[in-house]
């Protein structure tokens, strides 16, 4: 059986301030997310 994490990289402006957070910083909230995923063990992201 494989797993796999999934994570969005929405470039919408935040709700409450109108701000878009910057490509990079999205980014890092992706390697942020598969760092753990990948030492829980699951096969993808």
């Amino acid at each position: 059986m494989k797993f796999q994490a999934i994570t969005l990289t929405i470039h919408t402006p935040a709700p409450v301030t109108g701000v878009r957070n910057p490509t990079d910083e999205r980014f890092r909230e992706v390697i942020d997310n598969a760092v753990p995923a990948k030492e829980l063990g699951l096969d993808r992201l």
